[in-house]
């Protein structure tokens, strides 16, 4: 079986991966430094719901780096801590290229058992926690004119119960990947977001039929979400602004868009009689990757935003 990247691929690069001990992130860093990146594996080794911590994740995949040769430091801060994070691959590495932020946390219970504290929790964590990387490892980026930032949505964005705080610090995510990327740009920094699928205890309790939780692992193992982030996160990709639905060695493109609409929406009754109209039936969706390309598209209006 061919390796999922050549073995200098990533020679000489520094790749921080949050959550780096766990069904996903850990093989991420294997693949990584399999490739000869320098990884930092951060992983602050709590509950799936927030809270505790240990070393022994990040330690154990450590150790099956530099085991089999590569290199490799464990980082147990949190997410919330994104200059410590930054500091150690300084520190050990000397510089750093790549970030993937893949650390987050869920709470499973129907809407009426949420509390505010559920939802500012995880956007601390799933969120601001990216944003706090990001922030850390920018002046780095732009002073060397080059970067590459993986951002962890998730499928859920289009729906899912019994997890409306997880959905909202996940769908918080397009939009962080979105405005970085535009800033990015000339600076060399590429921003994307993917929503990795992986079979893990936390992904497990959303699935309470047996059989169907069965056949679920069987088919979506961590592995199969890292050639895209290794292909994302490489010097040659030129892809940036982007979201990647991954899982079971798949790769699909997830898009922001609209269908054309109505144009005559002068009163509500007028709304209420052209239902299939306003929803697009049978139109196809336009993509727009950015405030200036949606106007231009949607309404024939176009407008530099500058910078």
């Amino acid at each position: 079986m061919a390796p999922i990247a050549q073995p200098r691929t990533f020679t000489n690069r520094v790749v921080i991966v949050t959550g780096g001990g766990g069904t996903i992130g850990r093989p991420l860093c294997l693949a990584f430094a399999a490739a000869g990146a320098m990884v930092v594996v951060n992983d602050l080794g709590g509950h799936s719901e927030g809270g505790g911590k240990s070393k022994k994740f990040a330690d154990t995949v450590v150790n099956e780096i530099t085991a089999a040769g590569g290199k490799a430091v464990a980082d147990y801060n949190s997410v919330e801590d994104g200059d410590k994070i930054v500091a150690t691959a300084i520190e050990k590495f000397g510089h750093i290229d790549v970030v993937v932020n893949n650390a987050g946390i869920i709470r499973y219970k129907p809407v009426e058992e949420h509390t505010v504290e559920d939802f500012r929790d995880l956007l601390e964590i799933n969120t601001l926690g990216s944003v706090s990387l990001i922030l850390a490892a920018w002046p780095h980026f732009q002073k060397q004119a080059y970067g590459r930032i993986i951002n962890s949505t998730s499928d859920s964005v289009f729906g899912m119960p019994n997890s409306a705080s997880y959905i909202v610090s996940k769908a918080a995510l397009i939009g962080v990947t979105k405005a970085f990327a535009l800033e990015g740009a000339e600076f060399g920094i590429n921003v994307n977001a993917v929503a990795p699928v992986a079979y893990s205890r936390m992904a497990g309790e959303t699935i309470p039929d047996e059989a169907q939780r069965e056949g679920f692992k069987a088919m979506y193992s961590g592995e199969g979400n890292v050639p895209m982030v290794l292909a994302l996160s490489h010097e040659s990709s030129k892809i940036t602004n982007r979201i990647f639905g991954l899982g079971a060695f798949s790769v699909t493109e997830l898009v922001l868009g609209f269908k054309p609409g109505f144009t005559e929406a002068r009163t509500m009754e007028s709304c209420l009689e052209n239902r299939d109209e306003i929803l697009g039936i049978g139109k196809e969706v336009q993509e727009a990757n950015n405030l200036s390309e949606l106007m231009a598209k949607r309404m024939g209006f176009d407008i530099d935003l500058g910078k």
